[in-house]
């Protein structure tokens, strides 16, 4: 299926208050949510994301995420499945604790061909333009005029281009961005890096700023730093007779059993063997 192709059905559209509360959660539907007020942490696929006041979130279905409020958290929540195939169950699915995840069956799980998010997840740190459209699918689905549904699907697909065609955007523009970061991380393995260094360099969220990075290079930027020292790291066991015991710490790993679990990882050897097979034989 490609965006062309997508026909909303949604089954909750509401302006909610979250409580203050952390949980792990299994949700089997889609769901945006535009933050009014109030912060949330939510981690995913090993990513973590920090909702704000304007922050717009975006999850596929069949996803198990943990999201962690301290204050109330007040949201505007748009709950729905990518097509109209499960159209006929209309009352919304409660997220689930995830024990026994593995035996539930998601409704309407679909593989959007162009798309790099609808299929996962994205978020917007600020984005204050989506309030009015995902205020009025809210309103127009409370008042359940004749083909509501049909025009809330409409609008809410509307919705889904603007976020697939910010996020192209972003991208495309970005080059120069991802340019500087590999620069500095070139320049600056050795050391320590964390990714909201790079970020607050560039002036973009740290999920953002990754999220780019990956686009253009395949890779994390937190595996890109790994693979520049495991590099380095090759290259002093084949062509120096620096001991193994200094390499790793040399080209910044904390210590040297980080430095064996990931050179061997990486090469499927430990660095020993691999000086052992390759040095004075290339």
């Amino acid at each position: 299926m490609k965006i062309a192709d997508i026909n909303p059905h949604i089954r909750f559209a509401e302006q909610i208050i979250r409580n203050a509360k952390k949980n792990t959660v299994y949700v089997k539907d889609c769901r945006i949510f535009y933050i009014i007020e109030g912060t949330a942490e939510v981690i995913l696929h090993e990513q973590s994301v920090f909702l704000k006041k304007n922050s717009v979130f975006y999850c596929s279905g069949d996803t198990s995420y943990t999201i962690s409020n301290d204050e109330p958290l007040n949201l505007l929540t748009l709950n729905f499945d990518l097509s109209q195939r499960s159209n006929s169950l209309t009352m919304p699915f409660t997220p689930e604790e995830t024990e026994n995840v593995k035996s539930r069956i998601p409704t309407d799980k679909c593989d959007i061909e162009d798309s790099s998010f609808l299929n996962s997840f994205l978020f917007f740190e600020s984005c204050p333009e989506f309030k009015g459209i995902i205020t009025d699918i809210i309103k127009e689905y409370a008042t359940q005029k004749i083909l509501f549904k049909e025009n809330c699907s409409a609008m809410l697909k509307k919705l889904l281009i603007e976020l697939h065609r910010k996020e192209l955007e972003g991208i495309n523009n970005s080059s120069e961005t991802v340019n500087k970061v590999i620069d500095y991380i070139s320049s600056n393995y050795t050391e320590e890096i964390k990714n909201s260094e790079l970020a607050a360099m560039t002036g973009y969220h740290e999920y953002y700023l990754n999220r780019l990075f990956m686009k253009h290079t395949g890779t994390g930027m937190h595996k890109y730093i790994i693979n520049m020292r495991l590099n380095e790291a090759k290259r002093l066991l084949i062509n120096t007779a620096m001991p193994i015991s200094l390499i790793g710490t040399n080209v910044g790993f904390n210590n040297n059993t980080h430095f064996s679990r990931y050179f061997k990882k990486e090469t499927g050897m430990t660095p020993s063997v691999y000086r052992i097979n390759f040095k004075n034989k290339i």
